[in-house]
């Protein structure tokens, strides 16, 4: 295996909780190491923000779950861009 440490640090400024909320900005570096030099064509990073909740109104007999699923985001974005000779890394 060529990467043994891959590593995504968040910017996020911690307030009273680590989560994110929409139309919040995601900043952070993305690291690796190599365990040998490889000649690499492109690199990408993928990322997507789904939210699931679920929440219970009413009580006893009327008592109602509801549930709910929403993506706020699917991104790839290219760290090196797409080249047919690659880059020695």
């Amino acid at each position: 295996m060529v990467i043994y440490l891959f590593i995504f640090v968040s910017d996020h400024i911690q307030t009273q909780s680590s989560d994110y909320s929409e139309g919040d900005t995601i900043v952070g570096s993305v690291s690796f190491r190599l365990t040998k030099e490889v000649k690499v064509k492109s690199l990408s990073v993928k990322a997507k923000g789904d939210v699931k909740a679920e929440w219970t109104e009413g009580t006893g007999y009327f008592q109602i779950t509801h549930t709910a699923k929403r993506r706020y985001f699917k991104v790839k974005e290219y760290l090196i861009a797409r080249n047919g000779k690659g880059e020695r890394l």
